[in-house]
């Protein structure tokens, strides 16, 4: 090893030895799951995923993103720690049946493939909107997710490779909508 690894190293260790053990729990737990928020105990929050929203994939470079399904789960799994009472459905409400109505929507799938470069990444843009029960908006809120991963060899690792990149994506995609509708102003004036 090079005298400048080894410096390096020596000096991550002796940093890593002097920051508090408590901080990098938390930090790591942070990274692996947003924290529960209660936005509303006893509020009717339904998550409309459309089929086409579910289904949506994107093609490139000769392969196929299944965003869609994957986004689905996540989304639904994610938002149940800042709605308590969420339902999913395939199609909005009427009007007067939940106190919340969320629907997200593909704005823009991109897959990035730079040149000369070994990694790829896959990026979702999604459009939150927030509906009371009278059907008036109340968020609206576009929200990025992406993901960034290596060009596989063998076919049958390329196809674990893209539906990865597929799931870290929508994962991302699910946590960042979480972190904004936690910290939206609109959605806690409206959950109080």
């Amino acid at each position: 090893m090079s005298q400048a690894r080894v410096i390096l190293l020596v000096s991550l260790f002796t940093f890593s030895l002097a920051l508090p053990t408590g901080h990098l729990a938390a930090a790591a737990q942070s990274a692996q799951a947003p924290p529960p928020v209660d936005m509303k105990k006893n509020m009717k929050t339904v998550l409309v995923l459309s089929p086409e929203f579910c289904e949506t994939k994107k093609v490139g470079e000769g392969r196929t993103f299944d965003v869609g399904y994957e986004s689905c789960d996540l989304l639904k799994i994610a938002l149940k720690n800042v709605f308590l009472d969420l339902a999913p459905a395939e199609t909005a409400p009427p009007p007067g049946t939940a106190g919340l109505v969320l629907t997200p929507r593909f704005v823009e799938i991109s897959f990035l493939l730079p040149n000369f470069s070994i990694k790829r990444e896959l990026v979702l843009i999604v459009e939150w909107t927030a509906k009371d029960d009278s059907g008036r908006t109340v968020w609206l809120q576009t929200v990025q997710g992406s993901a960034k991963n290596r060009i596989g060899g063998s076919n049958s690792g390329e196809l674990r490779n893209v539906k990865l990149l597929a799931q870290a994506a929508a994962q991302d995609l699910a946590n960042k909508s979480v972190g904004e509708m936690a910290a939206s102003p609109e959605l806690q004036k409206f959950s109080r």
